[in-house]
């Protein structure tokens, strides 16, 4: 009886320390409940003073066309120096990250272009976006891509592809966050920030236009049912962008681009993008590159600097060819197409209405 009854007093102090702590355990979580309950994963201010959340907001108001980008890209650089900080969001619209204190220069741009490239990007006065390197001709011309003319002015200029629509640009100012923020949200009621409190951390990014548009309109081109293949390409224009300034790049370049040709109605037309033109006077040439029915290959160049450098709107400049001849089918005395190797070159003076 007495094992038994030694036992029996063995459990019971065993159940009475288990039930101690879990009583301590619950007091401290009533304790500690208030203190975190307001902790949730809104919170514009983190238990680390050292970091705060901001809420992005993109005002779309500067873009004119309709803008729709997947996402957008955020580079935040320490005025004091180190590494910058890049932070992606979804859509158009902005979004919540997590910064440390600190004044900061921003920039930012849509992250879903294929075409671009970006390089410089860890210097904030140097961040910039340029193209890859490309071919003159497409594949579909044949032997007629290796020899095809460029003009002699021209000829030692990259040939680079065009950029993707980009929008962005840089923070007007510097950007200051300070812990201020955080330590009025803690005074406020021993409590912190949330999206929903007046104290909220709210940056403001206006995009803006970065790449011009280019329009090619070509009416009444003689001959072009008689084309099989076409292709073009505008010389002089900006290798780059600086993403700060929003200011072309200084070399100079040539662009190839796709042509649409209706051969019924005898008209041409191209649309694509680019960083501009440097500031230094030059020349722009549009290059058309036939490659005709009979085997015929057409090089015909225009002299389109007024077009380009004056245009009414310079982030979209329209090329407007009124008038263009292409050479009719060759035969020779049996009767039979000849075999033309050779590209025929031609200046045409641009006529205007």
């Amino acid at each position: 009886m007495s094992e038994d009854n030694g036992g029996s007093q063995e459990r019971l102090n065993m159940k009475l320390k288990s039930i101690h702590s879990w009583l301590m355990i619950a007091v401290v979580a009533i304790i500690l409940l208030p203190s975190c309950s307001h902790i949730h994963q809104k919170d514009l201010c983190d238990l680390d003073s050292t970091k705060t959340h901001v809420k992005i907001v993109f005002d779309w108001s500067q873009v004119v066309e309709k803008a729709d980008p997947e996402g957008m890209v955020l580079f935040f650089y320490p005025v004091d120096g180190g590494k910058p900080m890049r932070y992606d969001l979804l859509g158009k619209e902005g979004g919540v990250i997590e910064l440390p204190v600190g004044k900061y220069h921003i920039l930012f741009y849509n992250n879903d272009t294929e075409a671009n490239l970006y390089g410089n990007i860890e210097e904030f006065e140097k961040h910039r976006a340029f193209t890859r390197t490309v071919a003159l001709l497409s594949k579909a011309f044949g032997n007629a891509v290796s020899t095809a003319p460029r003009g002699a002015d021209t000829d030692k200029q990259r040939l680079v592809g065009s950029p993707d629509q980009m929008w962005g640009g840089p923070y007007r100012d510097i950007y200051e966050l300070d812990s201020d923020a955080c330590e009025l949200c803690k005074k406020r009621h021993g409590k912190f920030c949330n999206d929903t409190d007046e104290e909220t951390n709210i940056l403001v990014l206006t995009p803006r236009k970065y790449v011009r548009e280019v329009t090619v309109i070509g009416r009444n081109i003689i001959g072009a049912d008689r084309s099989r293949e076409v292709k073009g390409a505008l010389t002089g224009m900006s290798s780059d962008i600086n993403i700060k300034t929003r200011q072309p790049g200084e070399e100079q370049v040539t662009q190839p681009f796709e042509v649409v040709l209706d051969r019924e109605k005898a008209h041409l037309n191209a649309h694509f993008y680019t960083f501009g033109h440097p500031d230094e006077e030059g020349k722009h040439y549009l290059d058309l590159y036939f490659v005709m029915e009979d085997g015929q290959k057409v090089h015909r160049r225009f002299d389109v600097t007024d077009q380009v450098r004056n245009a009414p709107d310079p982030w979209h400049i329209v090329i407007i060819i009124e008038e263009l001849l292409l050479p009719p089918v060759l035969e020779d005395d049996s009767g039979l197409d000849p075999v033309i190797d050779e590209w025929q070159t031609e200046e045409v003076d641009i006529i205007l209405h």
